[in-house]
């Protein structure tokens, strides 16, 4: 019989540069347990929460490494303690894009999820009218036991995207459709669907272009803090940890001063960090950066 043998880990699965930490990542995402907290603080009193920050600042690592696995383990949520979610980003078609996130979510019958005929279901329920979600939910079709979130990361598609017509919709159309189908389930009483959007900042303004979403805004929205000093040494010091390795002081101080607390340099943080730790032996502590 051969036995499993775990995969090592290497300094890319501790710094991913560009590409953000998900689920299964999450023993590796470290930093961030405040920023989490006040996700959590907003989810308890709101089912909207929009999460914003500049460009490859963390957002979406913060959503998918950070919150998703409290929710998972049993943060309390209108249907109890049990979730599910789905992931999307609005592209060019984004109707479509959330009746493909959402046919894959657990369905009780494993020939509903997935199915396309479920999907274009959901797809000519949502561009009827804006009850179409909240229908498609209560359709019994849907796992209506569990908490649903729907994570829409670059939310700001919905904006910056120029297109005419999608799915014999004006573009416009198509948008007012979505956000009015979401805010429909939003307003439902005990429908325990949440909804996550996540977003630059630099496209706040855009969303008080829709009345209908100035109630969750006013209230849902968090834009992403700068890290503390004690923060910022465990997100670049836990995973080298992990590799058997740390910095000097003088290092940390080093890498502080070039991060200059700004969370657009988090990227190429990350990247100079996976540079330090293949350059380096296992056991080593670190005089400087690479």
């Amino acid at each position: 019989m051969v036995g499993f043998v775990p995969r090592v880990l290497d300094a890319t699965d501790l710094f991913p540069g560009m590409q953000p930490f998900d689920e299964g990542r999450r023993d590796f995402f470290w930093g961030r347990s405040r920023q989490v907290d006040d996700l959590l603080s907003i989810l308890q009193s709101s089912r909207f929460l929009g999460v914003t920050g500049p460009e490859g600042s963390g957002k979406t690592s913060l959503v998918r490494a950070g919150l998703v696995p409290i929710l998972r383990s049993g943060f309390k949520g209108v249907a109890g303690n049990a979730w599910q979610f789905c992931y999307l980003r609005p592209g060019i078609s984004p109707i479509e894009n959330l009746a493909s996130a959402l046919s894959d979510v657990d369905t009780g019958s494993d020939a509903a999820r997935g199915s396309l005929e479920w999907q274009g279901d959901i797809v000519r329920l949502v561009r009827k009218d804006h009850t179409g979600l909240l229908n498609a939910w209560n359709s019994g079709r849907m796992e209506t036991e569990r908490n649903l979130l729907i994570v829409i990361d670059r939310f700001e598609d919905l904006f910056t995207v120029s297109m005419q017509f999608v799915g014999g919709l004006a573009w416009e159309q198509e948008v007012n459709l979505l956000l009015s189908n979401l805010v429909r389930v939003l307003n439902a009483p005990n429908v325990p669907v949440y909804v996550c959007i996540i977003m630059q900042s630099d496209h706040i303004p855009s969303l008080y272009n829709f009345r209908m979403l100035h109630p969750y805004v006013s209230g849902g929205l968090y834009t992403l803090p700068s890290f503390r000093q004690d923060d910022f040494a465990q997100a670049v010091r836990n995973p080298l940890k992990r590799l058997g390795m740390d910095l000097t002081p003088e290092a940390l101080g080093v890498l502080q001063a070039q991060f200059d607390n700004d969370l657009r340099n988090l990227a190429p943080l990350q990247f100079k960090m996976r540079a330090v730790a293949l350059s380096q032996p296992a056991g080593e502590a670190l005089v400087g950066p690479a």
